[in-house]
């Protein structure tokens, strides 16, 4: 069983990957690139003009132009950047997760007032009595 110290530490290190994350893709998600490149269509650079068969799941073969295949790749970078945002954000939410209920807890249980032995402070062979 981890310590408090270890689920801390753990807890850092999923911290500083999900900030990482985050700055690396929020803005590729605010500010979609441009797309300005030449898109690819079976390993050869396409030109303006090329026309690019494309397998579309469900709807069967299309084909697509040098404008369509530029945004078709805009937007899976685009759709990668949200996917990776949506990561991050939910590594940083489990990483506070692990931090703050922690430091609660146990300022709760000191407040709480109760005295005396607990179950787990009992002397070995002996039960603790219920009250």
């Amino acid at each position: 069983m981890l310590g408090l110290i270890e689920i801390r530490v753990w807890a850092l290190f999923l911290g500083i990957a999900a900030a990482w994350i985050l700055f690396v893709n929020v803005p590729h998600v605010l500010h979609p690139q441009g797309g300005t490149e030449a898109p690819v269509c079976e390993g050869r650079t396409m030109a303006q003009g090329d026309l690019c068969r494309v397998d579309v799941r469900g709807t069967g073969v299309k084909q697509l132009g040098f404008e369509e295949m530029q945004q078709r790749d805009r937007d899976g970078h685009h759709d990668t950047a949200v996917i990776w945002t949506i990561v991050g954000s939910g590594a940083a939410f489990l990483s506070v997760l692990f931090v703050v209920p922690m430091g609660k807890s146990r300022k709760l249980s000191a407040r709480s007032g109760k005295r005396g032995k607990t179950a787990s402070a009992a002397r070995p062979g002996r039960t603790p009595r219920a009250r």
